[in-house]
């Protein structure tokens, strides 16, 4: 399905943490998040409280940039996640990801990240 011009993968929701896992001996669990719905995000920091982000692949579009950052520091602040792994593509092919990488660098978290 499609959330405006962004694609919403449900059906391979959860999967990659469930493969990369592949234990039951690990207490892991993931919750959707929806950036750019900003009652979804404060949802899922303040009740499922995440201890740590992981995010690959996150920044495609100019657009994602704003709301992504907002997440984060949502996530961060307000969720009391301890630590945000971001994985991000070593090139600069991707519109939105120079910017996304320059708002890190300058500060765009704190010292969150």
């Amino acid at each position: 399905s499609t959330s405006g011009d962004r694609l919403v993968p449900k059906d391979l929701f959860g999967v990659n943490l469930a493969y990369n896992i592949g234990t039951d001996d690990i207490d892991s669990s993931v919750q959707h998040l929806d950036w750019h719905d900003e009652m979804g995000v404060f949802n899922v920091a303040t009740d499922f409280r995440p201890d740590v982000i992981i995010g690959s692949d996150l920044v495609y579009y100019p657009m994602d940039t704003p709301p992504l950052l907002q997440t984060l520091e949502k996530m961060i602040k307000a969720g009391g996640a301890s630590d945000a792994l971001l994985i991000l593509p070593l090139t600069t092919e991707r519109e939105a990801l120079p910017e996304f990488r320059s708002q890190l660098e300058d500060g765009a978290l704190g010292d969150s990240c």
